[in-house]
């Protein structure tokens, strides 16, 4: 039995296909599964790889249905540190790998405004109040388990 499906347009930064058999070129598709393209208006968007960044401790790399199609996954006590000029960092992470840490900007300790819930797999997890113009020195510090999916500055 042959079906076809149509979908309305829509970019996709990866995609994943679950193919559970193919026979004379054709295939038996179990599931798809998106990433969307996520972005925030003005902001500029980082990979967990980048160099700016610096890690110490138990993190890992993980390959899942994200920004960049993987993210950093922490342990308790591992840390993460970058340097960015701007006015607000945000930071994403996968439901999957957790999200249990504390944000340090310029040595003290920030908590996010107030966020929504979020029900995708990849949600931003911390947003910092506006920050004065200028160089800024973030820690991220693993509280539990934590995953950094990606990066925003603004």
């Amino acid at each position: 039995k042959n079906l076809t499906v149509t979908f309305d347009e829509a970019e996709f930064r990866y995609y994943r296909l679950y193919i559970t058999a193919s026979d004379n070129g054709r295939i038996a598709l179990n599931r798809i599964d998106f990433a969307h393209t996520f972005s925030l208006n003005g902001a500029s968007q980082y990979a967990p790889g980048n160099k700016m960044f610096s890690y110490k401790g138990d993190w890992r790399t993980e390959v899942t249905l994200s920004s960049f199609g993987h993210v950093y996954a922490g342990r308790k006590n591992a840390s993460a540190e970058f340097e960015f000029e701007g006015t607000r960092v945000a930071v994403l992470s996968s439901k999957r790998f957790g999200s249990a840490f504390e944000v340090y900007i310029d040595g003290k300790r920030v908590n996010s405004i107030s966020l929504k819930e979020d029900d995708k797999d990849t949600a931003v997890t911390f947003i910092s109040p506006e920050l004065n113009e200028g160089k800024h020195k973030v820690r991220i510090k693993c509280t539990g388990n934590a995953s950094i999916d990606s990066i925003l500055v603004w």
